[in-house]
């Protein structure tokens, strides 16, 4: 009998120690679960901040481009004064040099 009590304790030590397994491989799993969901959040985020950074360097760059073509227009235009200011003067030069001939 007392050898049948030494048993039936052994038994029940052993369903605790395999519900003390079941319990740490729950809790191991659980845990594992939400640092895998804590990483995609991670990289969800990193991304949604790559894109957020990729489009802050493409509207730099066009504003880049605007301030470079309208510097490019300004001095077109600033080209075109002068010629028209040269062609001013070279006319009343020719001018000038018609009524001296005259």
């Amino acid at each position: 009998a007392a050898a049948e009590v030494k048993v039936q304790e052994a038994e029940a030590e052993v369903e605790r120690a395999k519900a003390a397994e079941a319990a740490a491989v729950r809790k191991a799993t659980a845990a594992e679960t939400a640092a895998t969901e804590r990483v995609r959040e991670m990289e969800i985020e990193l991304e949604a901040q790559k894109i957020d950074a990729d489009a802050k360097i493409r509207a730099a760059h066009a504003k880049v481009s605007a301030v470079e073509s309208r510097a490019a227009g300004q001095a077109s235009e600033e080209k075109a004064k002068q010629a028209e200011i040269l062609a001013a003067a070279e006319s009343k030069a020719g001018a000038s040099e018609e009524a001296v001939a005259v």
